[in-house]
């Protein structure tokens, strides 16, 4: 009687929710979108922030972090160019945008959650792109902000080096402690 070797595989959801990494998904081909100045989002921008100081001098840095971290987080969901030379990525994201912050919400552990109204235009590339589930755990992050990290993650999964990229969601699941994601990538 023969035996074969069997190996111990555990599908890339289950690796992430035991042991905290990043678990994707091979990328779904999908077509772009188009925004306009006219329509109105309301976008999900979770940062992580830890309070540099007390007192007034804590709450200017916090005011001077914030002033540059919701309007870039809100930026990750219309489309920006991307290239990679090993492990840099250089991005250039679209600076017209309107915003307006709704609602402010701390989840705890230095993390936050701004509900942004943004508009803005933009339009995906002609070309077909490829949708990337990106799940991972706040311990990830490393000092990045979780909307870099997981379009970071999209692009290097991609294997591309030049192209489009931008969030098409982001939300933070409370109960599994982790941050789910979905990243489109349109590559040159």
């Amino acid at each position: 009687m023969r035996v074969k070797n069997r190996a111990f595989f555990l599908p890339p959801i289950l690796w992430a929710i035991l042991f905290g990494g990043c678990a994707s998904f091979p990328g779904e081909a999908v077509m772009g979108s188009s925004f306009f100045l006219d329509e109105i989002r309301s976008l999900p921008v979770y940062l992580s922030y830890t309070p540099q100081g007390k007192g007034t001098a804590g709450w200017n840095s916090k005011q001077r972090f914030l002033t540059t971290a919701i309007p870039r987080g809100a930026a990750l969901y219309f489309p920006g160019r991307f290239s990679r030379e090993g492990a840099k990525t250089v991005w250039l994201f679209s600076s017209g945008l309107s915003l307006k912050i709704a609602a402010e919400e701390d989840l705890g552990d230095g993390l936050s959650l701004y509900t942004v109204e943004a508009s803005g235009e933009g339009k995906d590339p002609e070309t077909q792109g490829r949708r990337f589930r990106i799940d991972f755990s706040p311990s990830k992050l490393k000092g990045l902000q979780p909307g870099f990290y997981a379009l970071e993650q999209g692009i290097i999964l991609s294997k591309s080096v030049a192209g489009f990229a931008r969030l098409e969601s982001l939300r933070f699941a409370r109960g599994g402690k982790k941050f789910e994601a979905q990243v489109l990538v349109f590559a040159d």
